[in-house]
């Protein structure tokens, strides 16, 4: 893994845009020839680590970054210079070395430094007035939120022994600690009530920052989650908290789906939808079933694509028509005909529609959540009903309708296209090929 850190610091010395790209896509290349597909640890060299739960994530950061590239420079070309392409190497190299260390603390280091990286990205690119105040605003949020994360591991590395030698499941103390180990992940998830700092963030930010939020940042929650699962596995089944936290994340999905109907910005409604996804990943990560932490991974996966893909399309139509509210875009199948139909796979995907991943990750999280508590299936009834209503919605009011702009077709390059196969590609061929192993 190495060779790809030394590739990733030599790219600091490029300013070609296609350049970087092609050696992104050649590092995806190299990683899938190279990867075991195993759930062992392969030790990669002093303080540095990879299973298959890495492996797959640093796929999707180095394919979501690939076509980061590819939009900036297509969408929004006045941003697109040498400080963007050594910015964004560098909160490359910090999410890798994220989803690479084996040790704690420099996880936490690297977590919490993605989050300073990303702050520079929506202050420097961002579209709005606004973009200064929404940033601060997710650093408070995600810097305040981790203090008590860093607090717990400094505490656990000096109690390790103590730990391993008496017995905690019934001490109260021990309860509250796991929950603020946790804490920081749930931010960054985010759980709901601790999202806030979301729906701002993708209001604010660029085409690019909103795809690193989508698509890799929020995968961070999950993956620290993950992680921190052996550390807290002897209260797994001794405390009441995870279930509260299993029916707290279902209610909470079924919640933001009503509030989806009701926001007028497009940026926002998709940053909503992703939450609903999140939360639906952390029942199914809770109730601690090897299949639910599958179900966790694949969700990450597909809902990496399939969000980062429909801001792609929101910032397409942003930046023809400059505006992004539903009271105002209606209409776009006369006005983007070709368009169309990437909206159809879009919202089709995200309400997962066979053959999408998010179907095989939806199906996974809800089988290890029933096998936990079989009453919960008409929770799972109203939430399926409502994804398919809010898809159905956001789609029709923005392809149908009266259109308010002047009666024109709009041109779209053949980049763009190309920018959207290469998001639903990964997103449905992934489940077809899951069906031959």
């Amino acid at each position: 893994m190495m060779k790809y850190l030394l590739m990733l610091i030599m790219m600091f010395l490029i300013k070609n845009y296609w350049f970087v790209q092609y050696m992104m896509m050649m590092m995806f290349l190299f990683i899938i020839y190279s990867i075991k597909m195993n759930m062992n640890y392969e030790m990669i060299g002093y303080n540095y680590g990879a299973d298959l739960i890495s492996m797959w994530l640093i796929l999707l950061l180095l394919w979501i970054f690939s076509l980061i590239y590819m939009a900036s420079w297509i969408l929004n070309k006045s941003v697109f210079n040498n400080y963007f392409i050594k910015l964004s190497i560098l909160l490359l190299i910090m999410l890798l070395l994220t989803f690479l260390f084996l040790n704690i603390f420099y996880f936490y280091l690297m977590f919490e430094s993605s989050m300073i990286m990303m702050l520079l990205m929506i202050m420097s690119f961002g579209n709005q007035y606004e973009r200064v105040s929404a940033s601060f605003y997710m650093l408070f949020y995600t810097l305040v939120m981790s203090l008590p994360l860093l607090l717990m591991i400094f505490w656990y590395m000096d109690n390790y022994s103590m730990l391993l030698m008496m017995n905690w499941i019934n001490d109260k103390l021990y309860k509250y600690l796991v929950i603020f180990l946790m804490l920081s992940f749930l931010v960054k998830l985010p759980m709901y009530l601790l999202h806030f700092w979301l729906p701002k963030a993708h209001d604010e930010a660029s085409i690019s920052g909103s795809m690193i939020l989508a698509g890799i940042l929020l995968k961070l929650g999950g993956y620290g989650l993950i992680r921190i699962g052996e550390l807290i596995n002897n209260i797994i089944y001794s405390n009441m908290i995870f279930w509260y936290l299993i029916i707290y994340g279902i209610l909470s999905s079924l919640f933001i789906s009503m509030m989806c109907m009701l926001q007028v910005d497009m940026k926002v409604m998709i940053a909503m939808s992703s939450i609903i996804h999140m939360n639906l990943l952390m029942s199914g990560y809770f109730s601690f079933y090897s299949l639910g932490i599958m179900g966790c991974l694949i969700i990450m996966i597909s809902h990496g694509l399939c969000s980062s893909g429909m801001f792609c399309l929101v910032s397409i139509v942003y930046n023809r028509l400059m505006s992004r509210s539903l009271l105002i875009i209606k209409g776009l199948m006369n006005l983007m005909p070709f368009l169309t139909l990437f909206w159809f796979l879009m919202c089709a995907c995200n309400m997962s529609v066979p053959p999408s991943l998010n179907l095989l990750g939806e199906i996974l999280v809800m089988s290890s959540i029933l096998s936990w508590l079989i009453y919960l299936f008409v929770f799972f009834i109203l939430y399926f009903i409502i994804g398919v209503v809010f898809s159905i919605y956001f789609f029709s009011i923005t392809q149908f309708g009266e259109i308010i702009f002047l009666l024109m077709k709009l041109e779209i390059y053949l980049q763009e296209f190309l920018l959207m196969i290469l998001h639903l590609m990964p997103l449905n061929f992934l489940m077809v090929m899951s069906l031959f192993y």
